[in-house]
């Protein structure tokens, strides 16, 4: 299945923030062989993209304390998508490659999320204002990842959590250890199309379920059975959210 156009996914979709990543260039050389069996869901994968800028890294890691400023919200993403650009136009350079990105969450996930951090008893340092986000419309010139299973503080369940391969097998509850071959040792790939990132691996072995080339949910019919793998596996970091995730076309100037 092709990466679909952002038009088509965001009608159900409230934006969480943006941010600027490093390009795709840079990524598969941040991932060994032993990271990313012990890691991605889908091990055959020279990377993945995601929400988590421990997977992702940011490019403008400067700013990430500037709460105080408004800059930046709890989730140290982008309220304002101009302010974004200007800074990244000021503190980077276009040949970088750097790339802009948008993460949104479902409205049918959404309220759950806002309590999580704006009830009485959320902690002062993670209060999200929503109402200090600037979002523009995702037209057609940004270009829908996918979802990544993420905890509220977009830590990646897919691709950051331990999980590697066997824990989307369809038996939650047994243990198992991911033994990589000779075969699997990493390689220097080229990186996937943006316009062939298929849907090949099974999330379980009878439903059909599938993670793209960048280790992503890439059906919303698949996102429950996929939050449910998280919330089972990692207790700890329930709940789990369906961050969509767009990327601007363009690099950023």
């Amino acid at each position: 299945m092709d990466p679909a156009p952002a038009s088509n996914v965001k009608q159900n979709a409230v934006i969480i923030g943006y941010d600027l990543r490093i390009p795709l260039e840079g990524l598969p050389g941040l991932w060994s062989g032993e990271r990313i069996a012990t890691y991605l869901v889908r091990s055959d994968l020279p990377f993945a993209l995601s929400v988590d800028t421990n997977v992702w890294p940011k490019a403008l890691t400067d700013c990430i304390y500037e709460h105080e400023w408004g800059v930046l919200n709890g989730r140290e993403l982008w309220n304002d998508y101009e302010v974004l650009l200007s800074t990244a136009s000021r503190e980077t350079k276009k040949e970088d490659k750097n790339r802009v990105i948008c993460i949104t969450l479902e409205n049918a996930y959404f309220q759950q999320y806002k309590n999580l951090f704006n009830g009485t008893e959320a902690e002062p340092h993670w209060k999200f204002e929503f109402n200090d986000l600037k979002p523009i419309p995702l037209d057609d010139t940004w270009t829908f990842l996918g979802y990544d299973i993420a905890d509220a503080w977009l830590l990646s369940y897919l691709s950051n959590m331990g999980t590697g391969k066997s824990s989307f097998l369809s038996n939650p509850s047994k243990e198992k250890t991911l033994k990589r071959s000779s075969d699997h040792k990493r390689e220097l790939r080229s990186l996937p199309s943006l316009n062939k990132a298929k849907t090949c691996f099974p999330l379980s072995n009878s439903g059909g379920k599938a993670l793209n080339d960048f280790n992503l949910v890439s059906e919303y019919n698949d996102v429950p059975y996929a939050i449910e793998c998280a919330n089972t596996h990692a207790p700890e970091h329930a709940p789990f959210f369906p961050f969509g995730l767009f990327m601007k076309q363009e690099e950023a100037s």
